[in-house]
């Protein structure tokens, strides 16, 4: 009986491996579908995420570009008011009489109110200062 006992032991643990070993594939192929769903998952979230961002850099891309119209405007307004505020002092520059051409207009608007009497002496002091 007791090899009877020992086969029948045996018999179990074979049984036994067998139910084990079942049991670890079993729970294999479960893992490696939970793995391969949680994979999909993952690659899915990943690719929203990459679409999210891609959104987002492009609104960005484009305020860069508004900005950069507004800046590239900003400066064309300010290059035509410098051009002009050079154009005018290049202007008061060519035209401006000089301290001895105002003497002498001066001097001939002084003779002419002379000789229509309306001369004052130190007229030519008071209104235009000392030449």
């Amino acid at each position: 009986m007791s090899t009877n006992k020992n086969t029948n032991k045996e018999i179990t643990n074979r049984e036994l491996l067998q139910k084990i070993s079942s049991l670890i594939e079993k729970s294999d192929k479960k893992t490696d579908r939970k793995i391969a769903v949680l994979a999909k998952s993952t690659d899915s979230k990943i690719e929203a995420l990459a679409k999210s961002v891609a959104v987002g850099f492009a609104g960005v891309d484009k305020r860069f570009e508004q900005m950069d119209k507004k800046i590239d405007d900003v400066e064309k307004r300010l290059s035509q008011k410098i051009s002009g505020l050079n154009n005018r002092i290049d202007d008061l520059a060519l035209n401006r009489a000089t301290k001895d051409e105002q003497y002498l207009l001066i001097k001939r608007v002084e003779k002419i109110e002379q000789h229509i009497g309306l001369a004052v002496k130190g007229n030519t002091d008071s209104r235009y200062g000392k030449f």
